[in-house]
């Protein structure tokens, strides 16, 4: 992943650690951050924290430069996503254990959101802050207001769901699944398009393009796929 402002990216894996690079390649510091692996990380929208998840069950918030702020804990599995959010006040968290929570960035937990009934594999902010998405091992995905009321359940896919994010306009709701097909949905749950041929290949991940014109869909054959969208074909 790269730092807001472009000068650094940071790369992560199953050797327990992440390592932060300046943008020549010049490896700036190799930092130990779980246990067993680290699953991802995202830096702060304002560049000043990383925030790193993985296998031994929590999370943890770190300057810039690697230093170690606070440990997460509450999880009973693996953390598969985390995200701020848009003002950098608040994390979410998405669980193995069914669950997604909330917490402010000095370690308060919020909320439990407990709708899933399988593992929480991509849970996110809206851009503006009103809403939350997870989506789930258990086929759907759900939005969530910030009181944690989960207020649409997108269902439609028959097969694990690996990936769920919202449009950078938040009009828009984008799943991919294990069932071969990323689907684009409105907030009200409606499906405006499926891209994929069911079952044909295992999708693992799909995202918007920066401009909102196109999903981006990757899939095991080792394809990346740019999907235009239906509703901005002119």
């Amino acid at each position: 992943i790269f730092s807001p402002d472009s000068k650094q990216f940071i790369t992560a894996g199953s050797d327990q650690t992440f390592t932060i690079w300046g943008i020549d390649g010049t490896k700036i510091k190799i930092i130990t951050a779980d246990a067993i692996y680290v699953k991802t990380v995202a830096y702060s929208h304002d560049g000043k924290y990383i925030l790193s998840r993985g296998g031994d069950n929590t999370a943890k918030l770190w300057t810039a430069n690697g230093d170690l702020i606070r440990v997460f804990k509450g999880h009973e599995c693996t953390i598969y996503q985390a995200s701020f959010s848009p003002d950098d006040q608040q994390i979410i968290l998405g669980s193995c254990d069914n669950t997604a929570t909330v917490w402010t960035v000095e370690g308060e937990k919020l909320l439990t959101l407990s709708a899933h009934t399988n593992g929480v594999s991509a849970a996110s902010f809206s851009h503006d802050g009103q809403y939350m998405l997870t989506g789930s091992f258990d086929k759907t995905a759900i939005l969530w207001d910030r009181k944690g009321t989960a207020l649409v359940t997108f269902k439609g896919h028959s097969d694990e769901i690996n990936q769920a994010e919202f449009s950078a306009n938040g009009e828009y709701v984008l799943t991919a699944a294990e069932d071969a097909t990323a689907k684009l949905w409105d907030l009200h749950g409606s499906l405006i398009e499926t891209f994929g041929v069911l079952g044909d290949v295992e999708y693992t991940e799909a995202t918007f393009s920066a401009d909102g014109r196109y999903a981006i869909v990757s899939s095991k054959d080792n394809n990346i796929i740019f999907w235009q969208l239906a509703n901005n074909k002119n």
